[in-house]
């Protein structure tokens, strides 16, 4: 028999729970909110329960109001992880059994993609830029595919912009190659279309990081 997903307010206050704080009810009606959100963007709810709990046991968020910045991330930690072992370079497989270094680890892996501080959240609350970055991502939001605006494009901020050069701070190297591969160009025009002119994006990574 398939156990039933969980609801909503179960997901927040396993959550919580992890997190090792108690809530308040205020607090819960919140996180109820932000996951029929995610529910609605196409997020299972086993799917979101799985992401904040493991962005919660990263210590990424202090709360779930956290949660919605870092699941995408967290979603991707926990497929790669789960995915392909085999098909992933970093590990050694050798007759049908994997030969391992400590650094291959699933968990190595997983931090080698997506480790991010809380600070990262904060800076991006806290951007000069935040207004005109989330006007592109609305543009761009219309243009691909749900899910992929979900997963590449909300864990991204606008670290600096000088008026000619736009520094986007993406969580990975592995984010920074895919955005590079295969939305720059999107983005540099959807940025033209919003500034009438054009402006040079970089995607990086946070400072020290990589």
């Amino acid at each position: 028999m398939v156990p039933a997903p969980p609801t909503p307010r179960q997901i927040v206050q396993a959550t919580c729970e992890t997190l090792g704080f108690r809530p308040t009810e205020a607090q819960v009606s919140f996180g109820v909110r932000e996951v029929a959100t995610l529910h609605t963007g196409g997020f299972s709810l086993s799917e979101i329960e799985e992401g904040a709990r493991y962005a919660a046991g990263q210590g990424w968020v202090r709360s779930f109001a956290g949660v919605k910045f870092y699941l995408p991330q967290a979603l991707n930690a926990l497929s790669m992880g789960k995915a392909g072992r085999r098909n992933d370079p970093v590990n050694r497989w050798r007759g049908g059994r994997a030969e391992r270094k400590a650094e291959d680890t699933p968990c190595a892996v997983r931090s080698a993609l997506c480790d991010s501080p809380v600070s990262r959240c904060e800076a991006a609350e806290a951007s000069p830029h935040r207004e005109l970055w989330e006007q592109v991502r609305e543009k761009i939001a219309t243009r691909i595919q749900r899910q992929s605006y979900r997963t590449w494009f909300e864990p991204t901020y606008i670290r600096d912009f000088d008026g000619q050069r736009v520094v986007l701070e993406v969580p990975s190297p592995f984010f920074q190659d895919w955005l590079e591969g295969h939305y720059l160009d999107l983005i540099e025009k959807t940025f033209e279309e919003l500034l009438g002119r054009r402006v040079e994006v970089t995607i990086k990574i946070p400072e020290g990081g990589g």
